[in-house]
């Protein structure tokens, strides 16, 4: 079964590169990524245990990002889980 999880800063960065994005600039608390220098970057926050769902929606459903980036969101926020059967009383 598929559990969604909030991705970590790291993680979210690194979905980014696997969809061909590129840290174009940073600062303490942002990553700027991009696939080219006449794309529009988007903002990736560092700071933080988690990325906040809002943020990570608003990312999957941006204007300016692309089937490959969703994929790689997608993946980002998914993982194999098994759930535990309830204890026997």
């Amino acid at each position: 079964m598929a559990v969604l999880r909030a991705p970590t800063p790291q993680g979210l960065k690194e979905a980014f590169e696997r969809a061909g994005y590129r840290v174009l600039d940073e600062d303490e608390y942002t990553w700027l990524m991009a696939r080219g220098d006449n794309d529009v970057p988007i903002p990736i926050p560092k700071k933080g245990h988690r990325i906040a769902g809002g943020v990570v929606d608003a990312l999957v459903h941006s204007p300016f990002s692309d089937s490959r980036l969703r994929k790689e969101i997608l993946r980002a926020v998914s993982q194999d889980a098994t759930i535990p059967d309830p204890p026997e009383n």
